[in-house]
């Protein structure tokens, strides 16, 4: 293959993981927005709702990182494939042009931040409307342990 196809394929194949986290970023709202919505209509079933809600997240987290990881893998081959032209490429400019101060951190910002604070808002927005029996507290409980897990592992992908 030519290097000029190998290129082409493998931004083809980056567009498609940018446009996956996107689409996963995106579907976070209205999951939110349903999983509230649903518990004020249902409140004897909110921390279940809770549970479901926060699963979810958890789930769009692990397809988060699963993209972000070969993107990672295609970023160090973009580098490799540089290497080997006339003069430094996107991912060369890209590294040496981050943004200051907090979006400079964006792995930080669009992962453990949204991905999070999506399943605390769940968390307390449903917790809220729960009542007083223990049978309600153990859905919210294990949706506690839930975005432990998710955080522990929404790590930065290194290659080896």
């Amino acid at each position: 293959m030519r290097l000029e196809d190998e290129y082409r394929a493998l931004r083809q194949e980056v567009l498609l993981r940018i446009l996956i986290q996107n689409v996963v970023l995106i579907s976070l709202m209205p999951l939110l927005l349903a999983g509230v919505v649903a518990a004020a209509f249902v409140p004897r079933y909110a921390s279940e709702i809770a549970l479901a809600t926060v699963g979810e997240t958890g789930m769009g987290a692990l397809f988060w990182s699963h993209s972000a990881a070969r993107t990672v893998q295609l970023k160090a081959y973009f580098r490799l494939l540089e290497s080997r032209t006339e003069g430094p490429g996107w991912e060369s400019w890209l590294a040496q042009s981050r943004f200051r101060g907090i979006l400079g951190s964006r792995w930080f910002i669009s992962t453990k931040g949204v991905f999070i604070g999506c399943q605390v808002a769940a968390l307390i927005t449903c917790g809220g409307l729960v009542g007083e029996p223990i049978r309600d507290w153990l859905p919210l409980a294990l949706g506690g342990g839930v975005t432990l897990l998710t955080a522990c592992l929404l790590v930065h992908p290194k290659l080896a």
